[in-house]
């Protein structure tokens, strides 16, 4: 899990059990996310990380609360993502997120913050049972 407020950092590494630290961390990242989205930044350094994973598929899923700061560069990298084998998944948490959905091809917005696990859940199962 990756948190890209103010600056895009590791907040759970991949083989780090989901303790009781590791949910606090967690559930920091949404009083942290302030102003415009750093998606580029974000995109990019999580794409890097997950690109040499050994996974079949590669899904990323970006929650965002808002629009990236950039939007042509966000665009690009989220191509970028796509031709590295990785597909990005946007979830647009809230109200005022509905143009998430024209930088990821693959997307549900508009989310209440009570039905994130079902979208979750849904998108994943959409994608997986496409690829068998």
């Amino acid at each position: 899990a990756w948190s890209f407020a103010r600056r895009c950092r590791q907040e759970i590494g991949w083989d780090d059990p989901l303790d009781e630290p590791a949910r606090r961390r967690l559930g920091r990242i949404p009083r942290l996310a302030k102003g415009r989205t750093q998606m580029v930044e974000a995109l990019s350094t999580v794409g890097e990380a997950i690109v040499h994973k050994r996974a079949d598929p590669k899904i990323l899923f970006v929650l965002s609360d808002g629009l990236p700061s950039d939007f042509s560069q966000t665009a690009i990298e989220v191509v970028n993502l796509e031709e590295a084998g990785i597909l990005p998944i946007g979830l647009g948490l809230g109200r005022g997120t509905r143009k998430l959905a024209d930088f990821f091809p693959v997307s549900e917005t508009e989310i209440p913050q009570e039905r994130i696990v079902e979208s979750v859940a849904g998108l994943l199962s959409e994608n997986l049972l496409s690829r068998a």
